[in-house]
């Protein structure tokens, strides 16, 4: 669900598909190539209780790992309840370490109206998602583990706002959100014809920010260039979103520029949230992020593009800022499927069935790969299949975890009629 701009499936959905490369493994007979009988002894214990909580040398470690770096970064396989809970764990374990503010897969005027929800107190974002026509408006958010983990990331910061750093385009059934604020700085005839328009596009297709006619969106820009600096810049943050779904939705051209304009635009995000944090604070803020895989990874991501992900670990090197990435993954069980509306087998997004990883984690429940301390083990010959020496490059540690439960949806996840 809603993972990555490669495909057009569900009219620009974000999701992904990927090609499985086989292992190569030894023969019965045969003695273990050393990298793979390596692999065995960087898989470290750690444990999850009932209630969610993580415990044991796994969980010790990449919590201080975490202590000795500025930010936090989570790839993760999206729409199951196990995700959220694991990482609503790391956070309650990073909050008190000075991890105060969350970055997230969504768009920056999308994550303003969320954390003002939040903050209106009496679950009003969980009442906003199950209401009639909202299940879907905001990305991940779909579901009330998710909700859960959102509310905790501002309960937890001592900050009183901007906790919460989106950074994504804006999502393409979010043109209600988006229409209203539009309205509200609407101050001429023009603008308030031109918002108006708008707002009916989104009445009549949930995705019109992506499905919208190139003239409306332009004329939209137009109505707004000349008004107040905030109208100007919800009208260019739409143009991007429409742009950025063109190829998925309206069959614009290639999708690479399309994947490229949407991870250079978290960077630019990023940089701007970061800058007025530091300066409101008077200290370089620290920061958990929670994003689908592809986008943690270090150097290109699964669309070949420079990810958001090394962006953050090469800036950083410039101000001595560390950073963690942690791959959490299904190993068996079920994750919602949005476009069938109903849960579906969830297999591991980062490796194929035969990596000798998912092999060295068979009879645990959850399990913390090393992968940092395999990579200076691994050579061009090691025979290991292409996704398993991906990860092992693109992530320090992977945290694997089976029998995992669909999200909880908090409101009705149906597409509506078009």
């Amino acid at each position: 669900m809603f993972r990555h701009l490669v495909t057009p499936v569900a009219a620009g959905l974000l999701a992904c598909t990927g090609t499985v490369v086989a292992a190569q493994s030894a023969e019965p007979n045969e003695e273990p190539h050393p990298f793979i009988a390596a692999i065995s002894d960087n898989v470290i214990d750690i444990e999850r209780d009932a209630a969610g909580e993580l415990s044991g040398p796994g969980f010790e470690q990449i919590v201080q790992k975490a202590g000795e770096a500025q930010f936090f970064l989570i790839g993760e396989t999206h729409a199951t309840a196990d995700v959220a809970l694991v990482a609503g764990a790391i956070h309650r374990a990073l909050a008190p370490q000075g991890f105060e503010h969350l970055v997230v897969e969504i768009g920056p005027w999308s994550t303003r109206f969320v954390e003002e929800l939040v903050r209106s107190g009496d679950d009003a974002l969980g009442k906003h998602v199950a209401s009639p026509g909202n299940g879907l408006t905001l990305p991940f958010l779909s579901f009330k583990e998710e909700i859960a983990f959102i509310e905790q990331a501002i309960a937890l910061s001592p900050h009183g706002d901007h906790v919460l750093w989106g950074v994504d385009q804006e999502f393409i059934a979010a043109g209600p959100i988006l229409a209203s604020r539009l309205s509200e700085m609407a101050d001429d005839e023009e603008q308030t014809a031109a918002a108006e328009v708008f707002a009916d596009g989104t009445v009549s297709s949930f995705m019109y920010l992506g499905a919208a006619p190139q003239e409306e969106i332009d004329a939209l820009v137009r109505a707004f260039a000349n008004g107040s600096p905030e109208g100007r810049e919800l009208t260019e943050a739409i143009a991007l979103s429409h742009g950025v779904y063109g190829p998925f939705v309206r069959g614009t051209g290639p999708t690479y520029p399309a994947n490229l304009e949407r991870e250079n635009y978290m960077k630019r995000n990023f940089l701007a949230h970061f800058a007025e944090a530091e300066a409101e604070l008077g200290y370089p803020p620290r920061a958990l992020f929670k994003f689908g895989g592809f986008h943690m990874e270090r150097g290109l991501s699964g669309t070949n593009v420079p990810s958001f992900g090394n962006f953050l670990m090469e800036w950083g090197r410039a101000r001595d800022f560390g950073t963690v990435h942690l791959m959490i993954d299904c190993l068996s069980g079920e994750a919602w499927a949005i476009q069938q509306n109903a849960p579906q087998p969830c297999e591991p997004s980062s490796l194929p069935e035969n990596s000798p990883i998912i092999a060295a984690m068979k009879g645990r429940e959850t399990a913390l790969v090393d992968l940092a301390a395999m990579r200076p083990l691994l050579r061009s010959d090691t025979p290991i299949d292409a996704k398993t020496r991906d990860l092992i490059l693109s992530y320090d540690y992977y945290l694997g975890l089976r029998d995992v439960e669909a999200g909880t949806p908090a409101g009705d996840l149906s597409f509506p009629p078009q």
